[in-house]
């Protein structure tokens, strides 16, 4: 008895279907089961569906990571069921020999042409660099590294930019799924040559990963803001022969119809799924043909805050399955706040403040239309100071280190704590440096306020109130030397040596004066 073109086809996805659920390959490669291919399929035809059932319409279908070619034979079957007197046209292209070799045998068997089918790979060899089509559809590896890639990838993105296919940005590279998408979204029609719609399924690293500014993060606003996001469908888990995972469909296109455009719709399909009556491999869920016609009639209603009653641990409950947000709702710009910078104006500000005019009634400073400021600066001439005595004759002593009233000669007190500065940070600092650092010490045993402290508490006490001052006095003084105020105000690490070198110093020296003052 013959057998029909489409029954044999049948019998041979079977046959391949087999195949996948005993591998069972790494995770990274997924066979994808009939159910979720019939799901996407649904939702990348409901907009189109009074055009698909015109006598002898022709469309085009692409798959750039078609495998065996099941996402093709799926959109094949349903569009044959949809219009007989319909063509889908299918190309696709994969660079492991035996898929190729399967989907071009696929292919004949359905009376399809197999020369449609290329072999290699999508980001290095494009297979279809000219054509346009209608459709797309994907399931890309997950999580799959690009580093055998990577160079082609690269100079295609620096040399032609959004001429080529990579504009937008490059995704780490221990995953290229965006660039599967990006891939695809290249070969979409112009609008007015009627666009493109494309469904892809990822998990869930390119919703999530990368901040902003990043690869992931850039491609991700180049299709909101070209308004091309139209859908993400978030799937049950246990859906995939070989990974657990939870999956996303997202639909893509450039001709969303009026209502949708500027919006993004976000459906909650998790609870949709059976359990099945003997798991293949990871695959303990499915979607039955009601769940896929119900999430197809959700994403149709396009509806926001929608709710539906599933069943949730045996359980009969009331959840929200859709969103729907403007594209702006998606964008956000992280803006970076120096500290130094914050630091510099609120010293400033404090120097202001002490210049301003003070009235006795009313507001404590009275602001003018115009304030005239003076900025004094201390220049550094010499790392020390000339002492000077009254009624003294002969020559003028040297330098001394400024504060300590020790000759530079001698050995001055924490000279030890920049040599241990720059062997720790492998900083530069020189002996000058140590002149600020005992500065700031001197200005902190003055400090009434830590001399009270240091009277009446232990110094694992005394810390709390020392780290505050410390960091005024280092703000007061940070035009003195601006290497060492910006080091300890960005470095916690070069902070807690230094605050805890000078706590110990500041306060043996205020309990010293204090016993001996007693």
């Amino acid at each position: 008895m013959p057998v029909a073109n489409i029954e044999m086809g049948y019998i041979f996805e079977e046959l391949i279907r087999k195949f996948s659920e005993q591998a069972n390959e790494e995770a990274g490669d997924h066979f994808t089961p009939r159910e979720v291919i019939r799901l996407m399929v649904n939702l990348l035809f409901e907009p189109d569906a009074d055009i698909l059932t015109k006598k002898g319409i022709v469309r085009t279908m692409l798959d750039p990571a078609c495998g065996t070619g099941g996402m093709l034979s799926v959109s094949d079957e349903y569009l044959e069921e949809l219009n007989p007197d319909a063509r889908l046209e299918m190309f696709g292209q994969d660079y492991n020999a035996e898929s190729f070799a399967i989907c071009c045998s696929d292919m004949m068997i359905k009376g399809q042409n197999p020369e449609n089918i290329r072999f290699g790979d999508s980001f290095t060899d494009d297979g279809f660099p000219q054509e346009r089509f209608d459709y797309m559809l994907a399931n890309p590896p997950f999580g799959v590294e690009w580093k055998p890639e990577e160079e082609a990838i690269r100079k295609e993105a620096e040399t032609q930019g959004f001429s080529g296919r990579f504009g937008a940005g490059l995704p780490r590279i221990n995953d290229g799924a965006f660039l599967f998408l990006q891939h695809m979204i290249s070969k979409m029609r112009p609008p007015e040559k009627g666009g493109s719609r494309i469904g892809i399924v990822f998990n869930g690293s390119p919703l999530f990963t990368g901040d902003a500014g990043s690869g992931e993060s850039e491609i991700r606003r180049w299709i909101i803001e070209n308004d091309w996001l139209d859908a993400i469908i978030a799937l049950p888990d246990q859906l995939f022969y070989n990974t657990g995972i939870f999956t996303y469909i997202w639909i893509v296109t450039n001709r969303k119809v009026p209502k949708r455009r500027g919006k993004v719709q976000l459906i909650n399909a998790v609870a949709f799924y059976q359990k099945m009556r003997k798991s293949l491999g990871q695959k303990r869920n499915e979607l039955s043909d009601d769940h896929i016609a119900e999430i197809t009639r959700i994403y149709g209603r396009f509806k926001h805050n929608e709710t539906a009653t599933v069943l949730i641990d045996g359980k009969q409950e009331e959840i929200v399955v859709s969103k729907v947000f403007d594209n702006d709702d998606f964008g956000f710009r992280k803006i970076r706040v120096e500290r130094p910078l914050r630091l510099s104006f609120y010293a400033y500000g404090r120097f202001l403040l002490s210049k301003l005019p003070r009235q006795s009634t009313g507001p404590r400073y009275h602001f003018d239309d115009e304030v005239a400021l003076e900025f004094y600066r201390l220049e550094k001439m010499s790392d020390g100071a000339i002492e000077l005595k009254a009624g003294e004759n002969g020559e003028v002593k040297g330098p001394t280190a400024v504060g300590t009233g020790k000759s530079q000669d001698e050995q001055i007190e924490l000279s030890q704590l920049i040599d241990l500065i720059n062997e720790r940070f492998g900083t530069d600092f020189k002996p000058a440096d140590q002149l600020f650092l005992d500065q700031v010490r001197e200005e902190a045993v003055a400090n009434e306020v830590l001399r009270q402290a240091a009277a009446a508490n232990t110094i694992d006490n005394f810390k709390y109130v020392f780290a505050k001052a410390l960091e005024d006095i280092f703000i007061d003084r940070m035009e003195q030397n601006e290497s060492i105020f910006a080091r300890f105000m960005n470095d916690q690490d070069f902070q807690h040596l230094v605050e805890k070198h000078l706590r110990r110093r500041v306060y043996d020296q205020i309990r010293g004066e204090l016993e001996g003052q007693a």
